[in-house]
């Protein structure tokens, strides 16, 4: 028993030398439990519409009041005619377009059928199906308040029309997603070990008596990475356009850019994770689940964001893979633009150079 008390007490002393690796073991599960709680939800809110009011009646308005007061939905305003509908789904200002043809107001007679146009953007097509019957409960709500549904074959109807996924497949949402995953996990999880396994190999001394800075040590251990990510990059979308059908409906080398930038960002965090472990297993268990985890739960890609508590919406614009993937499915799936997609590039680029820069500082002279 002494033997197996003293082999315990020195398993307890690993531990606590390593102060990260126990931080990690004691808040990674209060932070997941959290995160499932408030993150996992199927709800959509803060769905951002536009409406296009042919017909400026009392009813087209007070169904518009109705939308705009409802917690599903965001207005966002109102657009002159289909070039204007058109340019707002473009540029990413709203997921969902309301469009009231003339003539539609006024109480319908017997055998009377009011048309509202729904356009929904299905690039997501679990949200889409949400979003078209959210948005079909409103109208059928708006109803019943007018007393309108009690009359047969009488009222109002929503004809819904899916832009870019009309067959509401699934692949179109998972691909940009799991690209984002995919590169994550090699350029972050893989650079986090770069540098700490120099220390344990024994290796660090070499580099450190070198006349190399650390800004070129930095960078030449993550160019190997980032040519075997875009080769990734180059088999993935192959894959998904041809084996999967997945289309690659937008600019392709505006798709390689952001790309690039996004295999830089997670190199870039990678390597901070490295100057700052002191054993592989510590960087490891940082990049696998200290990035991971908030990748899958808080960049959109299992759960909207927009359904998150505000705390969680705010913590997601601190996750790159969430910018990345909705420039993804806005440029490979949409077929947008950079004017729909600088934000994101803005975001990603900053991220690349803070991340980069906070590396090369953190980067240990002396061992």
């Amino acid at each position: 028993m002494r033997t197996l008390g003293s082999f315990i007490k020195k398993e307890f002393l690993h531990i606590l030398r390593d102060p990260l690796s126990l931080l990690m073991m004691c808040l990674f599960p209060l932070v997941q439990m959290a995160v499932l709680s408030y993150a996992v939800s199927t709800e959509i809110k803060h769905i951002p519409f536009v409406v296009m009011d042919e017909a400026q009646s009392a009813d087209s308005r007070a169904l518009v009041e109705k939308l705009r007061g409802n917690a599903y939905f965001e207005w966002v305003g109102e657009v002159k005619g289909p070039g204007e509908l058109e340019g707002a789904f473009r540029k990413g200002l709203c997921a969902m377009g309301v469009v009231f043809p003339p003539g539609f107001g006024g109480e319908p007679l017997r055998g009377d059928v009011l048309e509202v146009q729904v356009l929904v953007d299905a690039s997501d097509p679990n949200q889409a199906a949400a979003m078209a019957n959210y948005l079909q409960a409103e109208v059928m709500d708006h109803l019943r308040a007018g007393g309108q549904a009690k009359e047969p074959g009488s009222g109002i109807v929503t004809e819904v029309k899916m832009l870019y996924n009309p067959q509401l497949l699934s692949s179109f949402s998972i691909v940009p997603g799991l690209q984002g995953m995919v590169l994550l996990l090699i350029c972050a999880t893989m650079t986090s070990i770069a540098v700490v396994r120099e220390k344990e190999l024994g290796t660090m001394e070499v580099l450190l008596v070198s006349p190399l800075r650390p800004r070129v040590i930095i960078i030449a251990k993550a160019i190997p990475y980032v040519l075997v990510s875009l080769v990734d990059v180059a088999l993935i979308l192959v894959l998904s356009n041809v084996a999967i059908g997945v289309p690659i409906r937008g600019n392709l080398a505006l798709l390689l850019a952001f790309s690039l930038v996004y295999i830089f960002t997670s190199l870039s965090i990678g390597m901070l994770i490295s100057t700052i472990a002191e054993t592989q297993q510590t960087a490891m268990i940082a990049a696998g689940v200290g990035l991971m985890l908030p990748a899958i739960l808080l960049s959109g890609l299992v759960f909207p964001v927009e359904s998150m508590p505000g705390a969680l919406r705010v913590l997601s614009h601190v996750v790159p893979a969430r910018w990345f993937i909705e420039a993804l499915r806005d440029v490979m799936i949409k077929g947008l633009g950079f004017e729909a997609v600088w934000r994101q590039f803005l975001i990603l680029s900053g991220m690349c150079a803070f991340f980069t820069v906070v590396s090369i500082k953190k980067f240990k002279n002396k061992l």
